[in-house]
């Protein structure tokens, strides 16, 4: 039977609530990509302009790109601190 720690152990519901929404959250992302990567979209900066010698449908892909893997990044980062106080709570219970 496990034993229960003397101790409170804190409880963080914001945790707990966070972790479920990790996959929506990334198909969300998915989508978006696919949609800023798509033909309608692409379109609209498909001409013969430049931005600083670089052409603007180019220079738009780039960006896209930054800015989906940016917003990856922090959402992955946010869930990664999440994680790791989940993990280190398991270990400070589990000690005893």
């Amino acid at each position: 039977m496990p034993h229960k720690p003397d101790f409170p152990v804190p409880t963080h519901p914001h945790s707990e609530q966070a972790a479920p929404r990790r996959g929506p959250r990334l198909l969300f992302l998915a989508v978006l990509f696919g949609i800023l990567l798509n033909f309608p979209l692409l379109a609209v900066f498909d001409h013969d302009g430049r931005v600083g010698g670089v052409p603007v449908l180019s220079l738009s892909v780039l960006l896209m790109w930054v800015l989906v893997v940016g917003l990856t990044g922090w959402l992955a980062g946010w869930l990664g601190k999440i994680m790791k106080h989940r993990s280190m709570t398991f270990l400070d219970s589990s000690a005893t």
